[in-house]
């Protein structure tokens, strides 16, 4: 009998960029990097752990590149694509010599453009989690029709998308958010 439990991410998968500076930097000038390119992104990164720790996961995104296709298979997770072209998406993230993030960049719009919205079931005894890169339809959407018989967690992506759960938050079981998520949704200020 399998005792796994079976999660669905849904959301963003696609190209980190880690640009860490060689030495400190200048204003207004080029400067040396080290760069390393992994593939990421919120959904992609809690489905790698999960199949990790040898849960059912099946990963729900925008549709990826060959490579990256057999990248999440390797990780041993199941993917499905929400669209049939492959749409351009990234995250940069800027670090100092020592590691410390500067800023980051992130090109997640076409999360944004999913349209079809056939894939949700209305499924049973499933974990969901879901990212917010996408749209604020689809999150409803999704929520909507599975918060009754299902465990929804919902993970932060960026302090300026926060504001697309707070009319769910009761039909919601778990959220991930770091400070600044936190800090928009509440509306405090540090």
């Amino acid at each position: 009998m399998n005792k796994r439990n079976y999660f669905i991410c849904i959301g963003a998968v696609h190209s980190d960029y880690i640009l860490r500076l060689k030495q400190d930097y200048y204003k207004n000038r080029t400067n040396p990097i080290n760069q390393q390119k992994n593939l990421g992104g919120v959904a992609y990164n809690i489905a790698k752990i999960l199949s990790f720790l040898n849960q059912n996961t099946k990963l729900y995104s925008l549709n990826c590149n060959i490579l990256q296709k057999r990248e999440i298979r390797l990780q041993g997770i199941k993917f499905k694509s929400l669209n049939k072209e492959v749409n351009e998406r990234y995250y940069y993230s800027i670090l100092d010599k020592n590691g410390k993030m500067i800023f980051g960049l992130a090109n997640m719009d076409n999360y944004e453009k999913i349209i079809n919205h056939n894939f949700i079931e209305n499924y049973q005894n499933k974990k969901i989690i879901l990212d917010l890169n996408l749209s604020l339809e689809l999150i409803k959407d999704i929520i909507n029709k599975n918060y009754k018989k299902n465990y929804i967690c919902i993970c932060g992506t960026s302090a300026h998308k926060v504001y697309k759960i707070k009319n769910f938050l009761n039909k919601i079981d778990t959220i991930i958010l770091n400070k600044q998520e936190s800090l928009t949704l509440t509306k405090k200020k540090t």
